[in-house]
């Protein structure tokens, strides 16, 4: 009786220790603590878009890393031209943090959530999500008809439901249906500006040819900068730009208006354990005061 008894003691002391072990690896997986091959004393490799980038210029606004003339981004980090270059560069790389659009994240990036906010249109139209920004579309002169007509096609209703269809958010809750179906157009476009609002005026355009198949829009990815130049100097018919024009450029165009609204994701590659940031955190990070991935996970 008395060996049973001390079986008893032996297996339930093992349950409890299986207990207890499993509830530790619980609340370590909820607090995204680092596990498997990730060396929390690795470098954080910060990625961040060129000069001159609206993205790059409106996450600085957002995260306080704006002094006005210059930004405050880490001149350490790496730079790279485009959206889809700071994708694949994160997505490669255990060890990087980047920020991109939302619109842009697909399986091969984790968006981290900023104070405890994911980057859902909800929170984004609901001012809860912090690091949002609208895409812009620019009239430096005045348009040709044809351009014109694209122009209304692109804050229309059919116009405004593709720019949901490529996974960002309207700007125009109440557009008005297109009604320029029936009209005898022909002519080429001209389109030019930013790389991350260049999928969803690019799919705009691609809808609009179909209705007028003998109109030509050709679009350009080349930045925010040269979207705006582009309107205003006059060798493009519409300028892109995923940041606000300033007074200057403003005073220089005849209409600047979103034609979506987009937040800017934070984001790691998919087994980074990161979860979380607070802004300030963020605004570390880019500054360049963060140096190893323990600072971030062990607090």
């Amino acid at each position: 009786m008395k060996r049973n008894l001390k079986m008893l003691s032996v297996i339930g002391l093992a349950a409890t220790t299986l207990i207890a072990c499993a509830d530790t690896e619980s609340e370590g997986a909820q607090n995204g603590e680092a596990g498997g091959d990730f060396d929390t004393s690795s470098n954080v490799h910060v990625v961040t878009r060129e000069m001159g980038s609206g993205t790059r210029d409106a996450f600085a606004e957002m995260t306080g890393l704006d002094d006005g003339d210059n930004d405050l981004i880490d001149p350490g980090a790496t730079a790279q031209q485009g959206t889809n270059a700071v994708n694949s560069t994160v997505a490669d790389d255990l060890y990087a943090i980047g920020y991109t659009s939302i619109g842009a994240v697909d399986d091969s990036l984790k968006a981290i959530s900023a104070d405890g906010v994911d980057a859902t249109e909800e929170n984004i139209l609901d001012g809860d999500y912090e690091i949002a920004r609208n895409f812009n579309v620019i009239i430096g002169e005045e348009l040709s008809e044809v351009a014109d007509d694209f122009w209304t096609f692109m804050f229309s209703e059919e116009g405004q439901a593709i720019v949901a269809e490529v996974g960002y958010i309207s700007a125009e809750t109440d557009a008005p249906a297109y009604e320029g179906h029936d009209l005898d157009l022909s002519g080429s476009i001209d389109v030019n500006g930013s790389t991350s609002v260049f999928p969803v005026v690019e799919a705009i355009a691609e809808a609009y040819m179909e209705i007028h198949p003998d109109v030509q829009i050709a679009t350009h990815s080349t930045g925010s900068g040269a979207g705006v130049t582009s309107a205003i100097e006059g060798t493009s018919d519409i300028g892109m730009a995923s940041r606000e024009l300033n007074d200057d450029e403003l005073g220089e165009v005849t209409e600047s208006r979103a034609v979506a609204v987009d937040g800017i994701a934070v984001v790691t590659h998919p087994d980074n354990p990161l979860d979380n940031l607070t802004m300030e955190q963020i605004a570390d990070i880019f500054r360049g005061d963060v140096s190893t991935w323990d600072e971030l996970l062990d607090n």
